[in-house]
């Protein structure tokens, strides 16, 4: 979504952004909202496409690895999408709060000092 805000949010384990963008991104991805979040196919997940994140004039890109969460269940391995659909108003919205998946493939520095964020590859 063009012209939203990005919050970045160490205390938040998912990336959750407007409510139409992510349904529309999970259609494409082929998953389901069930009472737990989405879920795709754990059969697919290699297939997913990376997610771009436009910040400024760099882009960040999340692959499968980074949005998907594995987990081994009893009935089989159940595959969650880590993206959530949150709708804020205006003014302090639309927002994409980039959370611990992010943070955890880029390394994130909080620049108090000069007001900015800095991002970098995490090794």
């Amino acid at each position: 979504a063009e012209g939203c805000t990005a919050v970045i949010d160490t205390g938040s384990s998912y990336i959750t952004g407007p409510a139409s963008s992510v349904s529309a991104l999970m259609k494409a991805f082929g998953a389901q909202l069930d009472e737990s979040g989405y879920k795709v196919s754990c059969d697919k997940v290699k297939t997913l496409p990376s997610v771009t994140f436009h910040l400024g004039s760099h882009e960040y890109s999340l692959t499968y690895e980074d949005y998907i969460l594995w987990q081994a269940q009893i009935e089989g391995d159940v595959c969650i999408v880590t993206f959530r659909g949150l709708d804020v108003p205006p003014p302090a919205g639309p927002i994409w709060i980039l959370g611990a998946n992010f943070i955890a493939r880029y390394y994130t520095e909080f620049d108090r000092r000069n007001n900015r964020i800095g991002f970098a590859t995490a090794v």
